[in-house]
């Protein structure tokens, strides 16, 4: 029950428990005094925090992202002898700021010195242009507080002075963060100006001998408590499962830079109030309603439920640690699920998840992450990637809220610095008072797009309003209530990224465009078929010729369905559009397919009549159905005499509205599903013009089944566009060589094939000296590697990337690929459609966001024959019609299930589909990444990568096709090889564990791969899971791991991962120490987590060592070219 259906005296009960919760949590905390000690030793242990950091440093290298830097600007006659001064009495009181990092024993330490500072640099800009000096200024302020420091060597504060005028100087100062928090920069802040200005009050002598390095002491003698292991158990159940990474749309596959923008947006007292109102109405603070409503964004920006983020605490539960500097600051980790009943709910699970965290806060972050075992990797930071916080002053300076200080000679004022570090993708940062207040986006600008931050912070305004207006109704209200649009935004949102033209389809069938060309091109060519060709006039006159047969000897009326049980042939084509010119719909089905499959498509039909040929013929013998085969001489006898002219769509009682065909495709329960296609829909996809340069084509090839829906492409659009169709053998068109050759005999320009055909024929070069001008792929997501091979082979032929559910006729996207490199999106709408990307509530996505795709317009079929429930699922009213009055064809939306997202320029980008979205370990992976890094093996032509297996259990299966493992026992070591090239090229959790070795890739009767007939592959693992260490350099590496993971060499294989044995964060650092020292050479502790196998490390070192000797002899011949030289 939410807090809203609560009486007054139950809220008090409920929050005076609160309270307790809090008192009693605090007292456990504190319960052990943490006290000075006398520290005898030069050197103490790292806090969690500090271990952390230290790492991260050796990571990055030494780079300048954690530097906390101060800026400030002295106005009036500055002293740079006091600043100085004012400077060593801090670093005098806080040994951590005289603090040094070095490692002894394997392990790292904490040595405190006695150094000061000894001087300050200082710049003179004062003679500089006012203009000039302005941009200097904010260039040297950068460069001061992105200089890395030695955590080795240096004091953990410096300091620079510029000049900026007689009576103008700015100083920086810049910590590390390994020695300072944020409270800790207010209290140097408060404790700088008051030294600087004489005004130092000392504080009690108990207070004043607390040091960072007695915290450390005593965090180290917490760890055994009961209350830590009660709050480990609590951890480990509230993160179990949760993922590893926000699903915020991502640039590429970016690593995160460091290098922030900032974009900071005000709020109003209006919205201020909005908060402080939830929050009284819930017993919130304003801080947990600012998170709820970010999270509830966070949520409609991912189509996400899961949201997880970080949170600072202070973690300075004691006073004696107030007015300590060091690295306190603990990060909780907040996960909330939006999926509750209500608004209100949301917020009530909200305030449990920080009162939770807050109980339970005294987990070192860092001793959480080595405790979880959470998946580890360089490329993103562990648990969360958004961090939210309230920016706060500690109640200390005046100073720490940018006011300024002024005494008799001098104004010290806060400078505000453009520096932008960013440490996560995002952090979001409240100010706030009853005034106004400010949100403060910092975002890693290789991770994150501008226009979604801009975008995320605009409706994070709307978000609160929203809640603020109908807080009495936050019971009754859940996510998908909340919208984000106003009236105008939905309209620039849904219709100005469909720029596709409409076209007047609505009122005409596809025989009127196809006898127009009839009668302008009568003697052009229509059709080809092997060695028989037919003009336009010819193949009118014999659809016609048929159609009236039908019409004489059936009982046919509009919407009759009529199947086409016919191979490739002339006979196929004249009686589909025989079919059609007779007023039913014909019903293709393939001449491969098993007697029970097509008996089930008759079944649902309710067919009565069947065309077939001579070949066909004999399988419907046993079939419920007439037949009539259209090659029989008895058949063709009555033919001769029918007449040839038109019949009229009217005469038949025809309209736009009636059927123009029913294509079966697979369904999800094993019954193929019928969709009924219209002819305002067919012309519809004919005339559209913009995916195709009709004035530049003559000539379309037909490799495509005529019960795929890509045979309407290669058909109806040729024929309802003045075009020759040539139809192709499955033989001939499997046989690339002889393929090309028909191709340049035939002169065809355009193309449409299936990914899987796509693939095989840029392999095999089929289109090579041909006048192939523009070839459409689509049906399965692509293979960018064979996209930018075929780009390179053929610059001058158009690529176009297409797109379309067989409810959507055909096509309903198109991309040109020229444009686009590494990348192949499915581009924008065809003319008469419309995209929509909406989230699992029917709501529209902001651009960027992932959300499910919808269409809408004139090229949408009529439903499921004969199951009205999956038609209505599949093909909903379009809540959006209102915005699309003046268009036809709108009423409905088809659900693709296709996940997509939408580009800066409009096109849209697949993602997958919705109910195959795969995530192992907390991980969301997309296996068409997987499948293009193994396509970029030289032996491997093709790849699909499936999950198997449900929940904890789930597995990555591999099937390739590769071309030199002949014999069974060679497969375990491919496997093994190609395991290992992708432990180079990925996270391990996204390297199969099996691999299925295909020698033929079984296609269904569309040209695409079964998927379900891959089951059959037996399956393969890698070589032997325990390979022993052969070369000296990975025995050298697995007695180093032997020694820090306390195992025996001889049970670690090199294909072991070192985390999952027991290594951990310290362990991975001794490692790189240990292997730098053997083989004197110095790799990164990045190379240590991105390869965390003994195979994969050795193999590097390997390399090196190679280059090495190369080098080494290379310099020893020519030391001896020189010396034969000289002589």
């Amino acid at each position: 029950m939410s807090d809203s259906n609560l009486t007054l005296e139950e809220k008090k009960a409920r929050l005076r428990a609160l309270l307790e919760r809090q008192k009693a949590a605090k007292h456990q905390q504190s319960s052990s005094s943490l006290i000075a000690t006398q520290r005898d030793r030069e050197k103490e242990v790292l806090s969690f925090a500090q271990q952390r950091m230290w790492l991260v440093n050796k990571l990055e290298q030494g780079s300048g992202n954690y530097n906390m830097p101060i800026v400030l600007k002295f106005e009036g006659q500055f002293d740079s002898e006091r600043f100085l001064q004012s400077l060593n009495q801090i670093i005098d009181k806080h040994e951590i700021l005289r603090t040094v990092y070095r490692v002894e024993g394997n392990t790292p330490w904490q040595f405190i010195t006695q150094c000061r500072l000894e001087q300050i640099s200082e710049v003179d800009i004062r003679e500089l242009p006012a203009k000039e000096k302005e941009q200097k200024l904010k260039e040297l302020v950068r460069d001061y507080a992105c200089m890395a420091f030695d955590l080795e060597k240096d004091l953990m504060l410096r300091a620079h002075l510029i000049q900026v005028s007689e009576l103008q100087t700015v100083a920086v100062i810049v910590l590390h963060h390994i020695a300072c928090d944020g409270w800790s920069m207010e209290i140097l802040r408060e404790e700088f100006v008051q030294h600087y200005l004489g005004t130092r009050v000392q504080r009690s002598a108990q207070v004043e001998q607390v040091q960072y390095a007695d915290y450390t002491l005593w965090q180290q003698a917490q760890l055994d408590s009961e209350q830590t292991q009660k709050s480990l158990a609590y951890w480990e159940t509230q993160l179990a499962g949760a993922p590893v990474t926000h699903g915020l749309p991502v640039i590429g596959k970016n690593k995160g830079s460091g290098q922030g923008r900032k974009h900071t947006a005000e709020l109003s007292a209006g919205v201020c109030q909005s908060i402080e109102q939830v929050a009284q109405k819930f017993n919130l603070t304003p801080f947990m309603v600012f998170h709820g409503a970010l999270s509830m964004l966070l949520a409609k920006n991912s189509n996400e439920q899961d949201i997880v983020v970080g949170m600072p605490s202070a973690n300075r539960s004691s006073t004696q640690l107030e007015s300590v500097i060091g690295f306190f600051v603990n990060t909780l980790v907040l996960r909330t699920n939006t999926g509750c009943d209500s608004i209100a709910d949301f917020f009530e699970h909200v305030r449990n998840v920080h009162m939770d965290a807050q109980q339970h806060q005294q987990i070192p972050f860092d001793m959480l992450i080595d405790k979880l075992n959470v998946p580890r990797s360089t490329d993103i930071t562990p648990l969360f990637q958004i961090m939210i916080s309230q920016q706060a002053r500690f109640g200390l300076s005046d100073l720490a809220a940018n006011s300024v200080v002024q005494a008799d000679n001098v104004t010290i004022s806060a400078m505000e610095s453009d520096v932008a570090l960013a440490k996560f993708d995002l952090e979001v940062t409240l100010s706030f008072d009853k005034t106004g207040g400010a949100v403060e986006w910092l975002y890693d600008a290789a991770r994150l797009d501008s226009e979604l931050v801009q975008s995320l912070s605009h409706q994070l305004v709307k978000v609160i309003d929203f809640i603020g207006e109908h807080v009495s109704e936050l019971a009754k209200l859940n996510l998908a209530s909340l919208n984000l649009y106003s009236p105008d935004e939905l309209q620039t949102l849904l219709l100005d990224c469909n720029k596709a033209q409409r076209m007047d389809a609505e009122s005409i069938c596809f025989q009127e465009i196809f006898e127009s060309f009839v009668v302008n091109n009568a003697s052009a060519p229509a059709l080809s078929v092997g060695e028989q060709h037919l003009s336009y006039q010819q193949l009118n006159d014999k659809a016609n010729q048929f159609a009236r047969y039908l019409l004489s000897n059936h009982q046919v009326t509009p919407d009759t369905p009529i199947g086409i049980y016919i191979e490739r042939s002339v006979d196929m084509v004249v009686a589909i559009l025989a079919v059609i010119k007779s007023g039913a719909a014909y019903v293709p089905i393939d001449a491969s397919l098993p007697v029970d499959r097509i008996a089930n498509i008759i079944e649902q039909c309710a067919l009565d009549v069947m065309v077939t040929s001579g070949q066909t013929q004999e399988a419907t013998e046993k079939l419920p159905v007439s037949t009539i085969r259209i090659d029989d001489v008895a058949v063709q006898q009555q033919l001769i005499h029918q007449s040839t002219s038109n019949i009229s769509p009217a005469e038949l009682g025809l309209s736009a509205s009636n059927l123009a065909y029913i294509i079966f495709t697979s369904g999800s329960t094993g019954v193929p599903k019928g969709v009924m296609v219209e002819h305002k829909a067919l012309c519809a996809f004919t005339t559209a013009k913009n995916f195709v340069d009709v004035e530049r084509i003559t000539c379309i090839a037909s490799v495509s089944s005529h019960a795929f829906d890509g045979f309407v492409f290669d058909l109806f659009f040729a024929l309802g566009n003045g075009k020759h169709c040539v139809v192709y053998d499955k033989e001939l068109y499997l046989n690339f060589s002889q393929f090309n050759h028909a191709l340049k005999r035939d002169q065809v320009d355009t193309i449409f094939v299936t990914t899987a055909l796509f693939n095989l024929y840029n392999q095999h070069q089929s289109f090579k000296d041909t006048a192939i001008k523009q070839v459409l792929f689509g049906g399965e997501k692509c293979d960018l590697a064979t996209v930018e091979s075929f780009k390179q082979s053929y610059p001058e032929t158009s690529l176009t990337h297409v797109y379309g559910p067989t409810e959507t006729i055909v096509y309903a996207t198109y991309c040109d690929l020229q444009a686009y490199r590494d990348q192949a999106p499915i581009g924008q709408a065809l003319d008469n459609n419309l995209l929509i990307v909406l989230d699992e509530n029917k709501q529209p996505v902001p651009r960027g966001a992932v959300g499910e795709l919808h269409i809408t317009g004139t090229s949408l079929a009529r439903g499921y024959i004969n199951n009205e429930t999956l038609t209505a699922e599949k093909f909903i009213n379009n809540p959006y019609k209102q915005l699309f009055a003046d268009i036809q064809g709108c009423e409905k939306l088809y659900c693709t299930g296709d996940m997509v997202y939408q580009l800066p320029n409009g096109d849209i980008e697949f993602v997958g589909r919705n109910d195959d979205q795969v995530k192992i370990r907390g991980f969301r992976i997309e296996l068409s990444e997987i499948e293009a890094h193994l396509s970029q093996i030289d032996a491997i032509t093709n790849a699909v990568v499936i999950a198997h297996g449900e929940s904890a259990n789930k597995e990555l299966i591999a099937y390739v096709d590769l071309a030199n493992a002949a014999e069974q026992e060679e497969y375990g070591q491919a496997a093994s090889q190609i395991q290992a090239f992708l432990s180079e090229r990925v996270p391990s959790y996204m390297v199969p564990s099996a691999f299925g070795f295909v020698q033929s890739w079984p296609l269904n009767q569309n040209g695409k791969v079964d998927k379900s007939k891959l089951v059959q592959v037996e399956l393969v693992k890698p070589a032997d899971k325990f390979v022993p260490a052969q070369s000296e350099v990975e025995m050298t590496i697995q007695a180093i791991w032997a020694e820090l993971l306390n195992r025996p060499a001889e049970e670690i294989s090199i294909h072991s991962d070192f985390f999952a044995l027991g290594g951990n964060s310290l362990l991975a650092s001794n490692l790189q120490l240990k292997i730098n020292q053997a083989f004197s050479m110095n790799i990164a502790l990045s190379e240590v987590f991105d390869k965390p196998s003994i195979s994969q490390i050795s193999s590097m070192i390997e390399h090196i060592l190679v280059l090495s000797t190369q080098d080494q002899v290379a310099q020893e011949v020519a030391s001896q070219e020189y010396e034969e030289f000289s002589l």
